[in-house]
């Protein structure tokens, strides 16, 4: 028997290769052999907010509004000498001479209430303003695409209300009630009284419906599409109060359009610019249509 052998029960083995036995031991398991997913660099996902925190978001900048717009509307009447107490024994031509006074100070106090409620709710949750997608990164295509959507827009709306002229054929006739009461809302402006309306408009309501509402449906419901469709049917019932049906269906395809342009820039500036270019051309051609009949 050589040096590098001993015996073992009478067995001659080999001391040069000894045998180990491996024995499983259990251990801890540390949070580092856990593979985590990378956290999300888009903040219009809203990867830190909850789903609860999301639907709270909302129903705590609706109740902001509404007060800031119960607010504004003392204010303005007390700044514009409309008797707020007396508007409702008011006679109808009264109280459209009011709205059609108050209508634009509303908007541009609108606008600034809803950046102040916003602001407001994004520095209690910590969150910047590139969650309702308002950010510096490709501002200048943001811009371009902006003004490349309303061709998109005008082509889209065009198209559908031709196949609806097909089946309706009063189309016209509504269209014309539904321009008439839009005169009626709207003062008389110059064109930039008009480009400076159609500015609070476009940033008060995109900043509301696609910027926060539609990011914190997203939030609540997991789904884009679903966002979408909710913050498209909210946008669109509220302008049911002062149009005509039919003018519905053109507002609810300028909804899903500027959704959709939303989510894939991850920028609320194309629907800013979108919805400014749409209603300034539209108040325009309203103005040259009615030429001295809009007072």
């Amino acid at each position: 028997m050589s040096d590098a052998e001993e015996t073992v029960s009478g067995e001659a083995i080999p001391t040069a290769c000894p045998v180990t036995l491996d024995v499983p031991v259990a251990r801890p398991i540390l949070a580092d052999d856990v593979p985590i997913a990378p956290p999300t660099t888009d903040p219009m996902l809203l990867p830190l907010t909850s789903r609860r925190s999301a639907l709270l978001d909302v129903g705590g900048l609706i109740l902001l509004l509404i007060l800031f717009d119960l607010a504004s509307g003392v204010f303005l009447g007390f700044a514009l000498g409309v008797d707020v107490d007396s508007a409702e024994a008011a006679t109808e031509a009264d109280r459209t001479a009011m709205r059609r006074t108050m209508l634009v100070p509303t908007l541009i106090l609108r606008a600034m209430g809803a950046i102040a409620a916003v602001t407001l709710i994004l520095r209690r949750r910590r969150q910047s303003f590139r969650s309702v997608g308002l950010g510096r990164a490709g501002f200048g295509v943001d811009v371009l695409i902006g003004v490349a959507g309303v061709t998109v827009l005008y082509a889209l709306i065009l198209f559908l209300m031709a196949g609806v002229w097909m089946l309706r054929p009063q189309l016209p006739d509504e269209m014309r009630e539904n321009a008439d009461r839009i005169l009626e809302l709207v003062p008389r402006l110059s064109p930039i009284g008009l480009a400076a309306l159609s500015v609070a408009v476009g940033v008060y309501e995109e900043l509301i419906f696609r910027g926060f509402l539609m990011t914190r449906l997203r939030r609540a419901t997991q789904s884009w599409p679903a966002a979408v469709v909710l913050s498209t049917v909210v946008f669109t019932s509220l302008h049911a109060i002062d149009q005509v049906s039919i003018a519905l269906v053109a507002i609810a395809v300028l909804s899903l359009v500027l959704s959709a342009v939303t989510i894939w820039r991850r920028s609320l500036v194309p629907a800013i610019v979108a919805h400014f270019l749409w209603n300034l051309s539209q108040f325009l051609w309203l103005q040259y249509q009615a030429g001295s009949l809009w007072k």
